[in-house]
């Protein structure tokens, strides 16, 4: 399969679309450019684009790994959604507006390792991808202990690491 160029504004940090990448394997020419018509576009094989961040980690994930997207469960599949959707809405969110899903997903872990399903989702690179270094506290860590557990492994994963590093300037990951 040919490979997709992803291009990104300097802001745009495509970090979900980056750690599925990275976590799949998949080659892909990526690179910053100020003149880019959203904060990120791919450009696939044949010409079309997709743009933003959430879109083109979908489309990776239907092309490499469907399973990701929840494919073949349909609650899993409506989960990922749900997560998606969370995820735009918070996007550009203060750490102090994200309380409130730290809390839902403390619970949601309470009992449970990943966010939708019984293994690694599009759901949880996207919600990972809202609490880069800079938004992960560690005083927040008592108060969500399943959160904090979950980041952790998240962060653990080499894909997430380097998909973190590439648009974190090489940031380590926190001391969640």
């Amino acid at each position: 399969m040919a490979s997709i160029k992803i291009a990104f504004v300097p802001a745009g940090r495509p970090l979900c679309s980056l750690t599925v990448l990275e976590e799949l394997g998949v080659a892909a020419e990526v690179w910053t450019d100020i003149r880019t018509p959203s904060p990120i576009t791919a450009t696939l094989p044949l010409g079309d684009t997709i743009q933003g961040d959430h879109a083109v980690a979908r489309y990776i994930c239907s092309q490499h790994a469907p399973a990701l997207c929840g494919a073949g469960d349909a609650l899993v599949a409506a989960e990922v959604d749900q997560y998606l959707a969370a995820a735009a809405n918070h996007a550009d969110a203060p750490p102090d507006e994200l309380q409130p899903l730290l809390q839902h997903l403390d619970a949601r872990l309470a009992t449970r390792t990943f966010l939708a399903g019984h293994s690694l989702t599009l759901a949880d690179i996207a919600m990972w991808a809202l609490f880069p270094p800079e938004k992960a506290s560690k005083e927040e860590q008592p108060l969500y202990p399943h959160a904090a557990r979950w980041l952790r492994s998240m962060w653990a994963r080499k894909g997430f690491a380097r998909a973190a590093a590439l648009c974190h300037g090489g940031n380590a990951a926190p001391s969640v």
